[in-house]
């Protein structure tokens, strides 16, 4: 069924378009022998790098929320040790534990998001199927 077909299935980005028109850069694509626009490698590398480190960032404070739980716990098990509420520590300890961890997710997650929005606006330019 070739009702509505369309000659060009992935319309190019007007933002991507616009960006390779200023650096008057254009290469024929080898599926359909057109001639597109086009941005060079090199210049998308940067946004690569910032990109990865974004995600290392986030990967950073992952892992530093997983120790900061970790040491709270061992604190606070010291802490109760040798007090009238040992006996409910473990109950305390877990309940503030588990407060805390949904309080650094709820974050987490916001920051996360803010991060994605400020990526994707940063890469609307380009296109994964180019590289």
């Amino acid at each position: 069924d070739s009702i509505d077909f369309e000659e060009n299935l992935e319309p190019i980005r007007p933002e991507y378009e616009d960006e390779a028109n200023k650096a008057k850069s254009s290469r024929i694509n080898p599926v359909t022998g057109m001639k597109e626009a086009h941005i060079e490698m090199r210049t998308r590398i940067p946004y690569f790098l910032v990109a990865a480190l974004a995600l290392l960032v986030t990967v950073g404070f992952i892992c530093a929320t997983l120790f900061a739980t970790i040491v709270y716990r061992v604190q606070m098990g010291y802490i109760f040790q040798n007090t009238s509420v040992n006996t409910y520590s473990a109950i305390l300890i877990t309940i503030t534990s588990a407060i805390m961890n949904l309080i650094f997710s709820i974050l987490l997650s916001e920051f996360y998001y803010w991060i994605a929005g400020k990526l994707t606006d940063l890469g609307k330019k380009f296109s994964f199927l180019d590289v």
